[in-house]
C-alpha cells in the first residue's frame, strides 16, 4: 500500500488549513479544498463563489465531495501512523477538528488537543503541558487514589474473612450447646432411669418377699385343712359304731375331736407397702435430682472472655491458656486486659462472689474489666493478691467455737506451712498472745526457741517446754522424729491407719445388693432409708455366726487385707486370727466356697459396688478371669474377661466364646472351661482388682487416712510438699535438721502427700497384692545434700544433658545393713561388684522397683529395704564390665570431659550406673515385706 502512494503530504494538504484533507472537493479550476474550508471561505467573502487560489468563478454553491481524493487522504493517513509506530513513534491519537497529532493537555479543560488547538479561541489562554507529562501526572494521581481503595478492598476482604470464622464459630457454638444441652438432658434422663429402676427393682423384691411369705401361708392352711378333713372323716367313722367300742376309744376320740389349730390372722405388713413408693415421689425425686444438679451464681460469658482464658463447659470456671485462641473479635470481648464478664442477669445494687485466686502472677492481679457507658452495670472481677512474705496480712479463715475453753482455728488452704514458724509450732515451740476489744479479737503466734530434732549420734529427747498459751490451751497432736532403723515390734505392721467419718454404716440380708455408690462420695439423699448397702469401703468383708445367723463386720483394716489377699488369683485359702481375752483362736477361709472352719463363724461374705460403670461411676468393682495353664493362674483378654463377666453378672450358667477359631465353653456352676474340640478342661476363678485407699480417696467420704497415735510434743516437720517435684530452696521444704547435725531419718506418716507419692511411684512396677509398705522414711543428712546439691548445680551450668534428663528418682535394693551405712555414708561406688558388674564397676539404680526387687534381700523379720534416691543422670553412654568410670565424651576431640552415667541401652534405659557419690543421694528409704496370709480380724 505504501509503495503504491506516490503523493507527498503536501500534495494531499488543504491550501486553506494546510491540513490533510478532511471530505475534499474538487473545483472546475482542478484545485482541491477541504469542504469546510472553502464553505468557511465563502461565507466570509459574502459574494462570489470563486476558487481562494486561482479566482475562478465556481459553477456550484455545493461542490461534490470527491471519493477518490478522500481515500487517498485516509490511505495516507493510516500509512503514516503505521510507518511511524514501525520507527517507534508514539501514534497518539489525532485531533477531530484539525487531524493533528494530540501532543498537549489542556490543564483546564481536561483534555488532550492538538497544536493548532492551543492557538485557537478556546484553549489560546489556558495552561497546557506535554502529553507524557500529563500522563505521569495523571498516573500519579491514580496510584495515589488507588492504594486507599486498595486498603478499603483488603479491609472489606479481612472483614469477610472475618465474617466467615465468625460464622464458622457461631456453627461450632451451636453444636457445641446443642452436645453440652443433650449431654445434661442425658444425665437427667439416666438419672431418673436410674432411680425407676431402683424403685421397681426394690417393688419387685418385696412383692417376691410377701408372695413367698403368703405362699408359704397357704401351705400351712393347706396342710391344716388336710389334717382336719383326716380327722373329720375319723370322728364320723367312729359315730358309725353302735357297741361299746366306741366307749374304749371315747377320750381319745375327744383329743383327737379338739385339736389346736393355729389363728387365722394376718399379720401386719403383709401387703405392698405402696405409700412408700408412691408417697411424694415427684417430689422425692425431685429432692434427690437437686443434690445431681449444681448451682452457680456467676455463669461466665465466653463471648467476652479474653483469647488467652479457657472457660470451663459449665461456664463457672475459667483457666489462663499458654497460647492465645483463635476467636471472633466481637466488640463485647476483652482484649486488652485478661478479663471476662459474668452473664448479664444484674440490673441494679451491689453484687460480688468469691473467686478462687490460684497461680496468677502479680502484675497480673489487679486487671478489671472496663464497661461501656450504654451497658447495663454488671459485676466487674476483683482479685488482689498478696505475697507469702507480706507481713501483716489478714485473711478470711473459718472460727468455731467448739465450748466455752476452746477456740477452733481452720488454716487457709493456701497457707504455706513450710516456713520456720510453722515449724516452731509443730515443735510445740510457740508462744499464743492475744488480746480482745468488744468488737474484734486479736492473735499472735510467734516462735520461743529452734526447735532440734532427734538424730542417730545425740542422746535421749530433752524436756521440751508445751505451748505456751494466755488465753486459751489449743491441744496439739504432733507426730514424732524416728532416729535410725531400730523399731519395735509394733512398727513392722503396715503403716497406714484409717479413721473413720462420723457415719452410720449398715448392710443388708440379700446379697444381691451392692454398696451404694453416693454414700461412699458422702451424698446419699436416702440416708438409713437407702436400699443399698452403706459400708465404709467400696468392698465389706463379713462372717456369719453359726449360731445366731448373724453378719459380722470385721475390722476396718482387715478389710484391706482380706480385699489384696482375695484380689490375688494365687490365693487360695487365708489364715484368720480371733482374738478373746484369754485366747486366741485362728481359723481358715477358703475363698472359692466362702467357708470358713471356725467354732464361732461357718461363713463369709463379701460385698462390693457394681461392676457397671454407670450404677457406680466412682467405685465401679473391675473383675478379672484366670485360667489355670502349666501351674499358674493366667489371666484371660481383656474382651473375653469383660463378656464372662457380663455373663456371670446376667446370671448365666455358662457362656461360650471363640480365641482364634477355637471355640471354648465356660460352666460357671463349676467355673471350668472346656475346649469344645478336643473336650479338655481347665479351672478358672474371677477375682476382682485391688483398689488401694491411696487411688480412691480423692473421692471417698467415708474412710480417711490417718496416724497412729503418737506421744505429745514432738516434731512433725512438714511433709505437705511432693518430694518428686522440683524445687527452688537449697534444702527440701521439709527438712527440719539443723547445721550441727549429723543426719536423721523421719518417718513419713501416710496422710502426707510425700508418701502417697511414694506409694504410688512403688507400685507402678510392684503388685500390691503381693506386697505391703511398712514404713517409708526420709534421709536428712546435711554433709551428703550440701555435696549433691553442689555436684547439681555445677552440672547445671556444664552439662550439655537436656534439664528433664539431669535429676531422676531411681530405686536401689539392698540389704538391712547396708541400708544403716548408706544414709549414714551415701551410696559407695568403691566397694560395687558385689551383686555383678555388667555395666561398670559403680552404683546401680533401677528405674522401676520391680527389677530393685531381687538385690533387697530378707533380713530376719522378712523386712526388705529399697531406697529411691536422687540421681544426676546428666549425659548418658552404654557401659561396659571393664568401666571404673564413664568413658570420654568425644574421644575424637582434645579434652578430659566425660560421660555422667553408664546405662544398659540408650533408648528408653532401665538400669543407671554412676561412679561418683556426689552424683546420687538416699532420698528415701522404704521399708516392705510380702504380703502375709494371716489376718487378724480385730486390728
Amino acid at each position: 500500500m505504501a509503495a503504491s502512494l506516490s503523493f507527498s503530504e503536501e500534495d494531499l494538504s488543504c491550501p486553506v488549513c494546510c491540513e490533510i484533507f478532511r471530505d475534499p472537493v474538487v473545483l472546475q479550476c482542478s484545485h482541491s479544498f477541504c469542504k469546510t474550508c472553502l464553505q468557511q471561505y465563502w461565507t466570509k467573502k459574502l459574494s462570489g463563489r470563486d476558487c481562494p487560489l486561482c479566482r475562478c468563478e465556481s459553477s456550484t454553491d455545493d461542490p461534490v465531495v470527491s471519493l477518490t481524493l478522500k481515500n487517498l487522504c485516509d490511505s495516507y493517513v493510516k500509512e503514516s501512523c503505521v510507518r511511524g509506530a514501525a520507527e517507534g513513534e508514539e501514534t497518539g491519537e489525532l485531533c477531530n477538528l484539525h487531524g493533528e497529532k494530540l501532543k498537549l493537555f489542556c490543564l483546564e479543560d481536561c483534555q488532550p488537543i492538538c497544536v493548532v488547538c492551543h492557538t485557537s479561541r478556546k484553549h489560546k489562554d489556558h495552561e497546557c503541558c506535554p502529553i507524557g507529562e500529563a500522563v505521569l501526572d495523571f498516573k500519579a494521581k491514580l496510584k495515589a487514589a488507588l492504594k486507599p481503595l486498595k486498603g478499603k478492598w483488603e479491609a472489606f476482604d479481612k472483614a469477610r474473612q472475618d465474617y466467615e470464622k465468625t460464622a464458622a464459630h457461631i456453627k461450632t457454638q451451636a453444636r457445641q450447646t446443642e452436645e453440652q444441652i443433650k449431654a445434661e438432658f442425658e444425665k437427667l434422663h439416666h438419672f431418673l432411669r436410674v432411680e425407676e429402676e431402683v424403685r421397681v427393682t426394690a417393688l419387685k423384691e418385696e412383692e417376691e418377699a410377701k408372695s413367698l411369705m403368703m405362699k408359704a401361708k397357704i401351705n400351712a392352711v393347706e396342710r391344716t385343712m388336710a389334717s382336719l378333713s383326716d380327722t373329720i372323716r375319723a370322728l364320723e367313722e367312729e359315730i358309725q359304731v353302735e357297741d361299746i367300742t366306741l366307749l374304749h376309744k371315747c377320750k381319745a376320740t375327744m383329743k383327737r375331736a379338739q385339736p389346736t389349730i393355729p389363728e387365722l390372722k394376718l399379720g401386719s405388713g403383709v401387703l405392698i407397702n405402696v405409700a412408700s413408693y408412691l408417697g411424694s415421689l415427684t417430689y422425692k425425686v425431685w429432692m434427690k435430682m437437686l443434690e445431681i444438679v449444681r448451682y452457680t451464681p456467676v455463669t461466665l460469658d465466653p463471648n467476652t472472655a479474653a483469647p488467652w482464658l479457657i472457660l470451663s463447659e459449665d461456664l463457672t470456671t475459667v483457666a489462663d491458656s499458654e497460647e492465645r485462641q483463635h476467636l471472633p473479635d466481637n466488640p463485647e470481648r476483652f482484649t486488652l486486659d485478661t478479663a471476662v464478664l459474668g452473664a448479664a442477669g444484674f440490673s441494679s445494687g451491689s453484687h460480688s462472689w468469691d473467686v478462687e485466686h490460684v497461680g496468677v502472677e502479680e502484675s497480673r492481679t489487679n486487671k478489671m474489666a472496663e464497661l461501656l457507658p450504654s451497658e447495663v452495670p454488671l459485676k466487674k472481677r476483683k482479685i488482689e493478691a498478696q505475697s507469702p512474705d507480706q507481713e501483716n496480712s489478714c485473711r478470711q479463715v473459718p472460727v468455731r467455737l467448739l465450748s466455752s475453753t476452746e477456740l477452733l482455728l481452720q488454716i487457709p488452704p493456701n497457707t504455706n506451712t513450710s516456713l520456720p514458724v510453722w515449724e516452731c509450732v509443730n515443735a510445740t515451740q510457740a508462744g499464743v498472745q492475744w488480746s480482745e476489744t468488744p468488737y474484734s479479737i486479736t492473735i499472735q503466734i510467734t516462735p520461743l526457741t529452734t526447735q532440734k530434732a532427734r538424730s542417730n549420734d545425740q542422746p535421749v529427747n530433752q524436756p521440751q517446754p508445751p505451748c505456751q498459751f494466755k488465753h486459751v490451751p489449743l491441744p496439739v497432736h504432733l507426730l514424732p522424729t524416728l532416729s535410725g532403723l531400730d523399731h519395735n515390734g509394733d512398727t513392722d505392721c503396715p503403716s497406714v491407719f484409717f479413721k473413720l467419718a462420723a457415719k452410720t454404716f449398715y448392710t443388708k440380708p440379700s446379697k444381691y445388693i451392692h454398696i451404694c455408690d453416693d454414700f461412699l462420695t458422702g451424698c446419699c439423699p436416702h440416708k438409713l432409708s437407702c436400699e443399698r448397702h452403706h459400708t465404709p469401703l467400696p468392698f465389706h468383708w463379713q462372717l456369719r455366726h453359726w449360731n445366731t445367723q448373724q453378719w459380722v463386720n470385721i475390722s476396718l483394716s482387715a478389710q484391706v487385707k482380706l480385699e489384696k489377699l482375695y484380689c490375688d488369683p494365687d490365693q487360695e485359702t487365708i489364715r484368720l486370727q480371733d482374738i478373746f481375752p484369754i485366747r486366741t483362736e485362728a481359723f481358715t477361709l477358703h475363698l472359692e466356697t466362702k467357708k470358713v472352719t471356725s467354732a464361732k463363724y461357718d461363713k463369709s461374705r463379701r460385698l462390693s459396688s457394681s461392676y457397671d460403670p454407670e450404677m457406680s461411676p466412682h467405685f465401679p468393682t473391675e473383675w478379672s478371669i484366670y485360667w489355670w495353664n502349666d501351674g499358674k493362674w493366667e489371666k484371660y483378654e481383656k474382651e473375653v474377661s469383660k463378656e464372662l463377666v457380663g455373663a456371670i453378672e446376667a446370671g448365666e450358667t455358662s457362656r461360650g466364646f471363640y480365641i482364634g477359631k477355637q471355640l471354648y465353653e465356660v460352666d460357671f456352676s463349676r467355673m471350668t472351661q472346656m475346649n469344645v474340640t478336643t473336650k479338655f478342661e481347665r479351672r478358672i476363678r474371677w477375682r476382682p482388682t485391688f483398689r488401694s485407699p491411696f487411688s480412691i480417696k480423692s473421692n471417698l467420704k467415708t474412710v480417711s487416712l490417718g496416724e497412729p497415735p503418737r506421744p505429745f510434743g514432738q516434731v512433725l516437720p512438714s511433709l505437705s510438699v511432693d518430694p518428686l517435684q522440683e524445687f527452688s530452696s537449697w534444702y527440701p521444704p521439709v527438712w527440719n535438721l539443723s547445721p550441727n547435725q549429723g543426719f536423721s531419718l523421719v518417718e513419713v506418716p501416710p496422710s502426707a502427700k510425700a508418701y502417697q507419692s511414694i506409694h504410688c511411684l512403688f507400685y507402678s512396677t510392684m503388685n500390691e497384692t503381693k506386697t505391703e509398705i511398712i514404713s517409708i522414711q526420709q534421709v536428712q543428712n546435711i554433709f551428703h545434700w550440701d555435696r549433691y546439691r553442689r555436684q547439681k548445680e555445677h552440672m547445671q551450668i556444664h552439662s550439655t544433658a537436656h534439664s528433664w534428663s539431669l535429676e531422676q528418682h531411681l530405686f536401689h535394693g539392698t540389704t538391712e545393713d547396708c541400708a544403716k551405712e548408706i544414709c549414714l555414708n551415701n551410696f559407695d561406688p568403691r566397694v560395687s561388684g558385689k551383686n555383678g558388674v555388667v555395666y561398670g564397676r559403680g552404683s546401680y539404680f533401677a528405674r522401676d522397683a520391680r527389677y530393685s526387687l531381687k538385690y533387697a534381700a530378707k533380713s530376719g523379720g522378712g523386712n526388705q529395704h529399697m531406697f529411691l534416691a536422687k540421681v544426676l543422670v546428666g549425659n548418658v553412654t552404654l557401659g561396659n564390665a571393664t568401666y571404673s568410670r564413664p568413658p570420654r565424651l568425644n574421644p575424637l576431640t582434645p579434652g578430659y570431659e566425660l560421660y555422667d552415667t553408664c546405662v544398659d541401652k540408650i533408648s528408653d534405659p532401665s538400669i543407671f550406673v554412676v561412679f561418683d557419690n556426689c552424683q546420687c543421694y538416699p532420698y528415701y528409704l522404704i521399708k516392705y515385706k510380702a504380703v502375709s496370709d494371716l489376718v487378724n480380724i480385730c486390728e
